[in-house]
C-alpha cells in the first residue's frame, strides 16, 4: 500500500543521506547535493509521518488523529516551502565584499560549476577601491630607513599633479635575492569622494617616504 511504499522511500532516502552526509564531511560533495539529499529525507519522514496518522484515521477516527494528520500535512506543505527557498538562494550571488567589479569571468544565463573546477574558478575580480596599496621594493641597503607607520606620499604617474598621504602597512619578510631588495608595502589614504576616481588597480605610482620627526 501507499503507506508501505512511503516507508520503503525513507529507508532508501536515509541511506542515501547518511552516504552524501559521509561524502559531505570530506567536501567531495558540494554544499547543494547535501542540502538536496537532507531535504528529500526530511519532507519523506513527515510524508510517511501523515499517512501513518491517515491511517490511524481510517482505523480509530479519533479527532486528535485527525489533527495529527493536519499538522502533518502543513508540515510537509512547508518543508516543501523551505526546499524552493534553498533552491532560490543558491540562484542568489552575495560578494564577500563591497566593491567594485573589475573583470567578469561568467555571463547571464551562463553555467557554472566551482564545485567541478575545485574552486578554481570565479565569476568575476572584485576590490574595495577605497583600500589600496602600493607594493613596491626598497634596495636592501636603504632598508633601515624604512619602517612600519612611516608616513608617505603617493603621487600616481597617471595624475602627477594628485598627491596623497600614506603610510608603510608591513615590510615583507623575505627578499627578493634577483634584485637585491625588500618588498614593502604602502597603504594609500584615499578621501571618500575619490574613491574609484583616479587611483585603479595596477597602476603606478611615485612613493616618497618621509624621515620620522626628530
Amino acid at each position: 500500500n501507499e503507506l508501505a511504499e512511503a516507508r520503503r522511500l525513507l529507508d532508501q532516502y536515509q541511506r542515501d543521506f547518511a552516504r552524501v552526509e559521509a561524502l559531505y564531511a570530506k567536501r567531495i560533495v558540494s554544499e547543494e547535493d547535501y542540502e538536496s539529499a537532507k531535504s528529500r529525507y526530511e519532507t519523506q519522514q513527515l510524508r510517511v509521518k501523515r499517512l501513518a496518522a491517515a491511517v490511524d484515521i481510517m482505523n480509530r477516527g479519533f479527532r486528535k488523529e485527525r489533527q495529527e494528520a493536519a499538522a502533518a500535512q502543513v508540515k510537509l506543505a512547508e518543508a516543501e516551502v523551505e526546499k524552493a527557498k534553498l533552491r532560490l538562494e543558491y540562484c542568489t550571488i552575495k560578494a564577500p565584499i563591497a566593491g567594485t567589479i573589475l573583470k567578469k569571468n561568467a555571463e547571464l544565463g551562463n553555467i557554472v560549476n566551482p564545485v567541478a573546477l575545485q574552486g578554481s574558478f570565479s565569476l568575476c575580480l572584485m576590490a574595495d577601491l577605497g583600500d589600496l596599496e602600493v607594493d613596491l621594493s626598497i634596495q636592501e641597503r636603504d632598508i633601515s630607513l624604512v619602517f612600519v607607520g612611516q608616513k608617505c606620499r603617493i603621487q600616481p604617474e597617471a595624475f602627477m599633479k594628485r598627491i596623497y598621504q600614506g603610510e608603510v602597512s608591513r615590510i615583507m619578510p623575505i627578499a627578493d635575492r634577483s634584485k637585491g631588495a625588500l618588498p614593502v608595502r604602502v597603504k594609500i589614504d584615499i578621501p571618500p569622494e575619490e574613491v574609484g576616481v583616479y587611483l585603479r588597480p595596477d597602476m603606478s605610482a611615485i612613493v616618497s617616504f618621509l624621515r620620522k620627526a626628530g
